[in-house]
């Protein structure tokens, strides 16, 4: 029996272990049985393997290609806690890697803040092969400026007041801008040496930033929804001239300078009922809360103020007004100004005279007045105006104006936190954030309501002295965004 023995790229007379014999390789005559061969070179890896030769197969070949031993590499590296890469694959242990020998290899070491090195190299079958990866450090030119002026700090150290030109480690780094009275302004700063990196900051104050960070609108405990509003100058009253003017409405110049929440809808029957047993209970427990009093309303401020973790505006003893915290972020009544505000100028290009425009023809749904269905229950009623409703109506029933508020005009008048005086304001003064006058013996109701239908009533700019509740008579809360003037005190 025969068998073939051939070693590719093997040099010639490969040794060949066979049956305890050493031959070349080549053609070898064997007895029949089952054979153990080894194929062994110095450069090369061994290769063992087992045949049998039967009567029924005399001649066995094999081809037998044998590898070349392995080669291996170690590495010294600077700085050290880079990442190495060889041949695109990350290596855990840096010590010693084996390689294929007499083939190409790639090597590269990166750091954050180096540049990065690749090497290529070959070794022979069995050499060790030492390779240095030294980095150079790699740096950025940042240019820091803000308005104001502040100071830079850079992984909690202080680097300087800007503007600042200055060269750093391409890594992240933590850039902190900070100057007292304004929002540091905090980012992850990673220079390139390729080109400077330009940072420009105008800084906020602190009360630009929590204006920013504050909701346009939020819903409280009781369900309201609060909107946020930014008041700002205008005239309120009525010149002498205007139709269905009355003598009290004074013209005044204010100014309001804090953001105010405002509710969208008067408070309801339900949401007060919380608060305080309503008796008797209407049928609607959405219509607007009525026969209450100023009193009354306050209270219920405060109460709600509470309830939202919030600092009461009003100080009461014995559940009576005392007065008021100006600097509280409570809910409250709003002032006569910020009423007619909300009611004339907000989400409006001008001051208007009605709520809904300067027209003196009520457009349809604008609101629950006293219109032709009112005819028999009220003394005045606004002719071929009908809005479907007799008396009160839910808080809700027509659309909001151009500010978005509902009801700001009809179904019930509203009480605002001023005393009521008759007294004309100074020549020439302008009111900054008034709460009105510190005297007088009944509290301001504003705004048109159902029973409503003359001229005069339904101007935005009509005011009434009232002291008791009244069945037309209701409220809406405000709360300022901030008490106080500096929000960094």
């Amino acid at each position: 029996s025969l068998m073939a023995v051939t070693a590719r790229e093997a040099v010639a007379g490969l040794p060949v272990a066979c049956a305890g014999r050493r031959e070349r390789a080549g053609r070898l005559e064997l007895a029949g049985g089952s054979y153990s061969i080894e194929l062994d070179h110095p450069e090369r890896k061994n290769l063992s393997d087992e045949i049998e030769i039967t009567n029924s197969r005399r001649l066995v070949e094999r081809d037998y290609k044998l590898l070349f031993e392995d080669a291996f590499v170690s590495f010294k590296l600077k700085p050290v806690g880079g990442i190495l890469l060889l041949n695109g694959r990350r290596l855990d242990k840096f010590e010693r890697a084996r390689v294929d020998a007499l083939k190409t290899h790639t090597v590269s070491y990166l750091k954050d803040g180096y540049f990065a090195e690749t090497k290529k190299f070959k070794a022979r079958p069995n050499e060790e092969i030492n390779l240095a990866l030294i980095l150079t450090k790699e740096l950025g030119r940042v240019q820091i400026s803000s308005k104001p002026s502040a100071t830079v700090f850079i992984n909690g150290k202080q680097l300087g007041t800007t503007p600042i030109s200055t060269e750093l480690s391409a890594v992240n780094h933590d850039l902190v801008i900070s100057k007292k009275g304004y929002r540091s302004f905090k980012q992850k700063l990673l220079p390139s040496s390729k080109s400077a990196k330009q940072i420009n900051v105008t800084l906020q104050t602190e009360l630009q930033a929590r204006l920013a960070e504050n909701p346009k609108d939020f819903k409280n405990s009781l369900g309201m929804t609060m909107q946020l509003f930014h008041p700002n100058d205008f005239r309120m009253g009525a010149p002498r001239g205007e139709k269905g003017q009355r003598a009290n409405e004074f013209q005044r110049s204010i100014r309001l300078s804090k953001p105010i929440y405002v509710s969208i809808h008067e408070v309801t029957v339900e949401q007060f009922s919380k608060f305080r047993p309503v008796k008797p209970v209407p049928s609607n427990a959405s219509f607007p809360i009525t026969n209450v009093s100023w009193n009354d309303a306050v209270q219920f401020c405060n109460w709600l103020s509470q309830k939202d973790k919030l600092k009461p505006f009003y100080r009461l003893s014995g559940g009576r007004y005392t007065g008021e915290n100006r600097e509280a972020e409570g809910y409250r009544l709003p002032t006569e100004a910020e009423w007619e505000w909300l009611a004339r100028k907000a989400g409006r290009q001008k001051t208007s005279r009605f709520t809904w425009g300067d027209e003196y023809i009520v457009p349809p749904s604008s609101g629950n007045f006293a219109d032709e269905s009112a005819r028999g229950i009220v003394d005045l009623y606004i002719p071929r105006y009908n809005d479907g409703h007799p008396r009160l109506a839910s808080v809700g029933s027509f659309g909001p104006d151009k500010a978005g508020l509902f009801d700001i005009s009809g179904n019930v008048s509203e009480w605002v936190h001023d005393l009521y005086s008759l007294f004309p304001p100074k020549p020439g003064q302008v009111e900054i954030d008034p709460f009105g006058p510190n005297y007088g013996d009944s509290r301001v109701v504003k705004g048109s309501n159902w029973r409503s239908g003359s001229l005069t009533e339904l101007r935005a700019a009509f005011r009434d002295g009232v002291k008791g509740g009244r069945v037309d008579v209701g409220f809406r809360v405000v709360r300022y965004l901030y008490g106080k003037n500096d929000a960094t005190k």
